[in-house]
Formats: structure tokens, sequence, C-alpha cells
């Protein structure tokens, strides 16, 4: 009778243990909703967004309800159909905005160039056109690049302003042009004839793709490379 009791002793000892390690399920639709800034009810299953805008949260997980969303970061900008962008496609582009985990997002009508902490990219009708494609082992931090800064002269008034003029250079005008800049051989790479023209370079339209490298044995692509050479 004894070893009767201690067995389902021990029974209910395994079974309280096993119900004190079970772990509730994690619903991914509400995770979702919680990251992208909403707030998750589960008696209607719709996901709250500011301004009283709402979705249900299933079409919201499936990307169903985009219009209806408020894009505040890189999950939810993705999520609205925005292009990633960066040299780790960790930044995202959305309506002639840029968004970057922990910054707040970049209008780009106030920038003239993007830098996305590597490369800097052209902007034109509020959105990235192109940008350098350097490789970078460390990053800086995001930022909208102004070139228009020059002290201006209200003609009107006769009135000049003290802003300090951004001077670019060289390397960086390439990099606005769309272009990769060769530092070595002051040489802009893949960049248009009129774009080397405003650069001032001399602009060939067909140059090798290994037309630095002296080793004979290195194989070689037959690629037309654009080259803008500066002084």
């Amino acid at each position: 009778m004894k070893k009767l009791i201690l067995s389902i002793l021990v029974i209910c000892c395994l079974v309280i243990a096993g119900c004190g390690n079970a772990t509730k399920d994690v619903n991914p639709v509400a995770e979702f909703c919680k990251d992208n800034g909403g707030k998750f009810k589960s008696s209607s299953n719709m996901c709250f967004f500011d301004n009283d805008i709402k979705c249900d949260a299933l079409d919201f997980f499936e990307g169903k309800c985009a219009e209806n969303v408020v894009v505040h970061n890189v999950l939810s900008c993705v999520n609205a159909g925005g292009k990633k962008t960066g040299l780790n496609k960790d930044q995202c582009e959305f309506e002639g905005f840029v968004f970057v985990e922990g910054l707040e997002k970049i209008n780009l009508a106030e920038c003239d160039g993007y830098f996305d902490g590597c490369n800097n990219c052209f902007v034109g009708n509020n959105q990235l056109v192109g940008c350098t494609r350097k490789f970078c082992v460390e990053f800086e931090t995001p930022s909208c690049v102004v070139v228009d800064a020059a002290s201006e002269t209200d003609s009107s008034n006769d009135v000049v302003t003290d802003e300090p003029k951004v001077e670019l250079t060289i390397a960086e005008k390439c990099g606005f042009k769309a272009g990769r800049w060769l530092d070595a051989f002051n040489e802009c790479e893949f960049i248009t004839q009129e774009s080397c023209d405003e650069l001032g370079g001399t602009y060939a339209e067909c140059e090798s793709a290994c037309r630095h490298y002296n080793d004979p044995d290195m194989a070689c692509t037959t690629q037309c490379v654009q080259v803008c050479k500066l002084e």
C-alpha cells in the first residue's frame, strides 16, 4: 500500500514539474504587429496603429494592407513594399524616405545626396538613383548630404548669408554621379559622357576592365568600362 501511495506521489510530482516547464506558444502574427509599432488585440485579432489606423493582424503579417500601415522602421518599410538599400541591405527606401534602425527617418527631399555609411548615393526626384560600389569593413552613420549649402545672395535685398559652402572632393562628385572612383589613377568609372564633361574630365567609352593590371598571366574578362579620366 505504501509503495502504491509513493508511486502516485512520484507521478504527481512529475506531472506538476512538466506543467511548470511548459512554455507558452509565441504568436508570430502578434509579434510581427508589435515589432512594427502596432498594438495587437487578441479579442479582435487586429493590429492598431497611430491615428486610428488598424489592420487585420494576419493580413498585415502577409503584407495585404501595407497602404494602411504607418511606416516607421526598416521592417515596416520592407513590409510596405520598400526597397532594401545599403551595402548590407540593412536600410530601406520608401516613398521619398530612407529608414535606418536607431535613427530618425531621412527625408530625401531635403538631401542633395545620401551617404549610406559606406557609399555615396545620388538623389533624383526624391529617390536614390545610384550609389558608388566601394567595399567597407567599418561603417559610419548614414546621413543626408547637402551640397548646396553655399553662401547665397538675395538679389532683391543684396543680403548675403554666412552659411559655409560644402566643398566636395572629386571622389565625392564621382560618387554623386553614380560612378566608382579609382583614387590611384584619378579615374571615375561607369558614368556618362555628360557627367564626365561636368567633372571636366576626358571620357573613354570602352576601356579594358584589366587596364591597370600588369600581370600577363592574369585572366581578363572582355568587358567595356566607361572611364572618365581627370587631371
